[in-house]
Parts: structure tokens; sequence; C-alpha cells
């Protein structure tokens, strides 16, 4: 396989290329929570210290983050501001790049505002494998690809009396011709859990199927994919998991 699960992370690696894949940072979610009462102190810099912890073990070169890096839609908080600029401080000796995802507005000039020059596109290819936040469409190159890589969904499986994220990797569904002329008959869906510890996810159900248009529209199948836990561990089927819930 050309990518990897980083065990006890919620990571992988695409290891030909050396490339270090996180999604759904959402820096300054932590501001949120002090708003209410409830204080994560450190949380920006700790997700900065995981991040580099795994890229120094890993051996990456590069890395590579889905999308949702902010937690503001639009305009950042001043707050927030603090927290992107000690977040993206701590890193700013590593390769980035960045897909934009649905609270990504401004980014890339936010970025620059404070001190980092960095492109945020809707797409980003590294070998095989094409990388993008999941709330759109991806392109029909990027259908050409082996895999597949985003995040978004937050897909999370009950155990016990536990949550916990999940990875899914998914195969091409009954639509996929209806909406792509082009694709690889051979890719595969892989839906990246939130890097944030602060963000778990949704429980997987019927319901989360519309998370993700590719799922949505059964352009990938949602209820065969298979699920794996931040161990590697393989779960069984959404079907399967749905069904014991």
């Amino acid at each position: 396989m050309l990518l990897s699960f980083v065990r006890g992370a919620p990571a992988l690696l695409i290891k030909k290329e050396k490339t270090l894949v996180v999604g759904d940072l959402h820096i300054g979610l932590s501001i949120r929570f002090k708003h209410s009462g409830i204080y994560f102190q450190g949380a920006t810099e700790r997700l900065a210290a995981r991040l580099l912890d795994l890229y120094r073990k890993t051996g990456a070169r590069k890395i590579v983050m889905l999308g949702d890096i902010k937690e503001s839609v639009t305009s950042p908080s001043f707050e927030e501001y603090k927290e992107l600029r000690s977040f993206f401080g701590l890193l700013a000796d590593v390769e980035i790049s960045i897909v934009k995802g649905n609270h990504d507005g401004n980014l890339q000039r936010i970025l620059k505002n404070i001190g980092f020059e960095m492109q945020v596109q809707k797409e980003v290819f590294v070998g095989d494998t094409a990388l993008t936040h999941g709330n759109a469409w991806p392109s029909e190159q990027a259908m050409m690809h082996r895999y597949v890589v985003v995040g978004h969904g937050h897909y999370a499986m009950r155990r016990g009396d536990r949550v916990e994220k999940v990875w899914l990797v998914s195969g091409i569904g009954r639509n996929m011709g209806k909406k792509y002329d082009k694709y690889n008959r051979l890719t595969k869906l892989v839906v990246a859990p939130s890097f944030n510890e602060l963000v778990i996810g949704s429980p997987i159900s019927d319901e989360t199927k519309g998370y993700l248009p590719l799922f949505k529209n059964d352009v990938f199948s949602f209820e065969r994919s298979k699920v794996y836990d931040l161990e590697s561990r393989f779960a069984g089927t959404v079907s399967e998991i749905i069904r014991q819930d």
C-alpha cells in the first residue's frame, strides 16, 4: 500500500514521498471553549508539538494539511490570530502544503499578515495520491489518482462507553460513472479523522452518510467502507457497525 496510517495517531504517511498528512486542525477551537468557561490551556502549542513529533518520528520531509486549519469560517478574532501565529511559528522549519477547507476563508491572506507565505490550494497531488478537503467535489484530475484522501467528515465509532476517531477506506460507488467521465477504476477514498484532540467526531450512522458529497451521491460506497481505529485495526464495514448500534 502506498499509504500507511501512523499507528496511534490521526495521521497518515505517503511512504515513497515521505509526506505526512493530517486533517481538520481547527486552530482556535480552544478559544470557543474558553468563552464557554472550559479551559484547555496550551492546546495549540500541544497540537503543534504533537505534529512536529510525528513529523520527526516518521522521517517525513513534508506535511500536507487537509483543510479547516482554523476554527473561524471567515475572519479570525485577535485571539485566534495569536494561536495561528504560535502554531505556524513552531513549525517554521517544516515544508507545509495547505488544502483549503470550508473554515479557511481568507486563510492565505491571514497567514501572510502574520508572516507566513503559504499557498492555500483546492487540491494537492503527491505521487499517486490526491488530497482535498472533502466538502466539495474533487476534480477529474484528482479522480485519476490511486488514492483520494479527504477530511471534513469527522467520523467516529462507539466502543463501549467511549467514542473514538476512525478512518474510512472506501471503494467506488454505483454513481461514479455518472459524476465523472474519467476516473481510476482502482481508486480508493480515504477519509481522515481530525488531528485536533478536542474534535472526536460523530459516530457512524445512516445520517452521517450525508457529511461528504462523495458518499451522499454514492460516488464512493459509504455502506461498504472499511473502518479502522487509530491503532490501524479493522473494526468492520460501515454497514456492520450501523447494524451493531
